[in-house]
């Protein structure tokens, strides 16, 4: 994991860190003089590594697609759904969001993942609601897994304060880099979709996201986005020919 320069004493690092998998080292490193044996004279050293952790994992979650049937006269603040997600990183606070098919808020999702019914249901006004729930961490960058959302869809919503009044406390969002092939856009504090999804072809997007006041001097914030696109089993295997013909002895070996 790590290699030690014997002439300078340097120590540098020959292999990528996880915390995940190791998040402490303790080195005994030996250094002498060259003073010919029997006269060598040596020292011993310890050296003490603590790999920090990194927010370079998105959250994942057991369900990908979830079917739930109610009846017209389900009780307000009935738990329709709960979302069972994790992260790996170490001390990562969830957060959850329906970010999509909940224009008319009939649901509401709270800290830990419960999707609850927020208001009346009536199968005359919909009888169908298909919501897109989106779970980020509370790491720096945030990180996002997503699969292949429509045009339009919100990835997340960047949320921010500030003390000043009047303009000076409006803001604009922009993505300044990390926006390859354009993919994502910002629908004022809401991060889009803007372009086709594919795992193939782009699997990580680390966004730069500046958001500025209206005030004069203006004043910016820099916020990072990590979208991880994960793969649908999209591509249909295929066969070289549509037709193989094989010619067998009735004495072949089984195997």
């Amino acid at each position: 994991m790590f290699l030690l320069d014997s002439n300078a004493g340097t120590l540098t690092l020959r292999k990528l860190l996880d915390h995940e998998v190791h998040s402490y080292y303790s080195l005994t490193v030996r250094g002498s003089d060259n003073a010919p044996a029997p006269l060598t004279k040596w020292s011993l050293a310890t050296v003490n590594i603590t790999v920090l952790d990194l927010n370079d994992n998105a959250p994942s979650c057991t369900q990908s697609a979830e079917v739930v049937t109610l009846l017209e006269s389900t009780v307000i603040g009935t738990v329709v759904f709960t979302a069972n997600c994790t992260d790996i990183d170490s001390a990562s606070l969830l957060s959850y969001e329906i970010s999509q098919g909940n224009d008319i808020g009939k649901f509401n999702v709270s800290s830990t993942g419960e999707v609850r019914l927020y208001k009346s249901l009536n199968i005359e006004e919909e009888s169908l609601f298909s919501l897109l729930l989106t779970v980020s961490d509370s790491g720096s960058p945030s990180t996002f897994n997503v699969t292949d959302l429509p045009l339009g869809a919100n990835v997340t919503s960047v949320s921010c304060s500030d003390e000043d009044l009047g303009p000076n406390g409006n803001f604009s969002f922009a993505i300044v880099s990390g926006n390859t092939g354009n993919k994502f856009r910002m629908d004022d504090n809401r991060v889009a979709v803007n372009g086709a999804l594919d795992h193939e072809n782009g699997s990580e997007y680390s966004l730069e996201i500046h958001v500025t006041d209206q005030g004069v001097p203006s004043h910016v914030t820099v916020v990072m986005v990590t979208v991880y696109v994960k793969a649908v089993n999209e591509i249909t295997p295929t066969f070289q020919y549509s037709n193989y013909t094989v010619s067998i002895s009735e004495a072949t070996a089984i195997g």
